[in-house]
């Protein structure tokens, strides 16, 4: 990380506070959407091979509905998920400049490897839109598509199908990948002083600390997707109208219990990974963000088990609204603890800056 220690510049410790509101922005921009493209991909995928082994289209349609919904547009994955990790990159390399830069390789290599993931992604989702197109124009036509057409069908849909295949499990492997380097660069972010993680890249990836914490992104991640599909399906501009209703009612079931079974690991890896946590990280505010997202989350067992009993969907458009104020808890209290780690380092740099600048203002 020699390159990057050079382009460090000296920073006042009004900067690097700025530098930390920055990061606190990027956070609750890029945990909530990759989040939800990452349980979108798990999603669309098992229902995608559902339909396939079933040979039931609706399942394939939902499983391509599922992917356009959570990777929004083309432009989504750049602004909400490339952006905010450039911004995470540059201000963790202020941050932990004249320590470490082991919290910086990680978020370098989330960049790439997540950066990739979203490209497969969206070739996975746009994949879809070129099979029902194909598909669609050897239906309308039929005997009287044109001989060349016809062959050019017959040979491209094997292949967009093949692509479709490749793009998405690769799409979401590296997506995996992606998450995990983006975890184990906060998880080092905040054990940089006093945590006793190990600091190499390869003893970083069989850290209990980081798999716990990447365990816990992933159910958060399922909570978050099946919370999104419930609130576009059955409440968002009064629900889909055009989905035959025994799908619907069967959808409902297994997305209410899908966001029921993730949303009950969380507690538990909330209470695991707040135990792990260094002394140096711990605050008031940090223990405040955290009890504020397990509130909503029990506030949420109550809700989605009154819809499961009852047969159901009052309170639908509650549990997106709730578990996204749940990340954003959380993400302030990851910053917090950041920000608390770093507090040394910073009053350091903070101290260098004024030396440097007394030091160069000329004397009258």
């Amino acid at each position: 990380m020699d390159i990057l220690d050079k382009l460090v510049l000296p920073q006042s410790l009004e900067h690097i506070t700025l530098l930390h509101f920055l990061s606190v922005v990027a956070l609750i921009v890029f945990i909530p959407y990759i989040s939800m493209v990452l349980g979108g991909m798990i999603v669309s995928l098992y229902y995608k091979r559902k339909g396939t082994v079933k040979n039931d289209a609706q399942h394939t349609q939902f499983a391509k509905e599922v992917i356009a919904l959570v990777t929004v547009n083309k432009s989504a994955g750049l602004a909400l998920g490339i952006v905010p990790l450039v911004i995470l990159l540059i201000s963790f390399t202020q941050v932990y400049h004249l320590l470490n830069y082991t919290p910086v390789k990680f978020f370098l290599l989330a960049f790439v490897t997540v950066g990739i993931a979203l490209i497969l992604i969206n070739v996975y989702r746009y994949s879809f839109v070129f099979k029902d197109i194909l598909s669609s124009v050897e239906d309308t036509a039929g005997d009287n598509i044109n001989g060349n057409v016809a062959a050019d069908i017959r040979q491209f849909s094997p292949r967009i199908s093949q692509l479709n295949d490749w793009t998405g499990k690769w799409g979401l492997g590296l997506l995996c990948v992606g998450t995990y380097f983006f975890v184990a660069g906060l998880t080092h972010a905040i054990n940089a002083v006093d945590g006793d993680i190990s600091k190499s890249l390869l003893g970083s990836l069989l850290s209990i600390t980081i798999i716990s914490r990447w365990l816990y992104f992933i159910a958060a991640s399922i909570s978050l997707t099946a919370s999104v599909i419930l609130f576009y399906y059955f409440y968002w501009d009064g629900g889909k109208k055009d989905v035959p209703k025994d799908y619907t009612e069967s959808l409902k079931k297994q997305m209410l219990w899908l966001l029921f079974i993730a949303l009950l690991a969380l507690p538990f890896f909330i209470l695991v990974n707040t135990v792990l946590l260094p002394a140096s990280s711990l605050s008031l505010f940090v223990f405040a963000g955290l009890f504020l997202a397990l509130l909503f989350i029990f506030l949420l067992y109550q809700l989605i088990y009154n819809m499961i009993k009852e047969n159901h969907l009052k309170y639908v458009h509650i549990p997106f609204i709730f578990l996204l104020l749940a990340v954003i808890a959380l993400a302030l209290a990851e910053q917090t603890a950041i920000a608390n780690t770093s507090l040394k380092n910073t009053l350091i740099q903070a101290d260098n800056y004024n030396t440097l600048n007394s030091e160069s203002t000329p004397t009258k």
